[in-house]
């Protein structure tokens, strides 16, 4: 992988870069860089240093974009989780809210095999925001900003399904959260014994879409029934 050497100094290059391109070119290699590192060191045993070095640019260079090895690891947090949000809303542009509640099991076992390293890396670092009151801020202000946007989007969902549920849209968004980490978390410690469709079903129940049996199945065309 290229972070694994030093970069070589450019050659006759055929386009220059503008200095805000070539800010983001540093900054996204540092990235790529920084999850290498998480991975292989954990969150309390990485450094900047490390990430520099794993990236082939001097401490200076990492210094000048993060200033903590926290502000780092939040700006990886966020493009993961910005990934993550926006396939969720490319679903939900094709989807019902209902049918896409009933697809949360399976996302949640996609993840779970593919992402337990950045999960794992996530854990830690709720352990190191609460032990340190600053990071604990910057971690809520995240969460916070994931209610703001998802609320409106499930109140719209839930109107166009005409469903009525007993919670709004931010306390919905706050449920499907605390929810869904929890049920992945069991789901890390004993894969064999929870059920990722535990997700959905809770969540049609909160949501107030009522139990799964007898609704048609979206994958076979059917949609979500009225609910007064």
């Amino acid at each position: 992988m290229w972070y694994h050497r030093r970069m070589e100094p450019a050659r006759t290059p055929t386009a220059r870069l503008s200095r805000d391109e070539r800010r983001t070119q540093t900054r996204e290699r540092l990235l790529d860089a920084a999850v290498e590192v998480f991975n292989r060191l954990g969150y309390v045993g990485a450094s900047l240093e490390a990430v520099a070095d794993a990236a082939g640019y001097t401490k200076g260079a990492v210094y000048s974009n993060f200033a903590t090895k926290a502000e780092l690891f939040r700006a990886v947090m966020e493009r993961t989780q910005g990934g993550r949000a926006a396939d969720s809303e490319a679903l939900l542009r094709e989807r019902s809210l209902g049918e896409f509640i009933d697809l949360m099991g399976r996302l949640i076992a996609d993840q779970a095999a593919n992402e337990e390293s950045f999960d794992l890396l996530t854990v830690e670092f709720w352990l190191a925001a609460m032990r340190d009151p600053d990071l604990r801020a910057d971690l809520a202000d995240g969460y916070r900003r994931m209610r703001a946007s998802l609320g409106p989007i499930i109140e719209h969902g839930l109107e166009a399904d005409r469903v009525l549920s007993g919670f709004d849209g931010s306390e919905l968004a706050t449920l499907v959260s605390a929810i869904g980490t929890g049920i992945l978390l069991q789901y890390y410690l004993e894969p064999g014994a929870v059920d990722p469709e535990l997700l959905p079903r809770a969540l049609r129940c909160l949501f107030g879409y009522g139990p799964r049996a007898g609704r048609p199945n979206a994958a076979e065309g059917g949609t979500a029934p009225e609910t007064s």
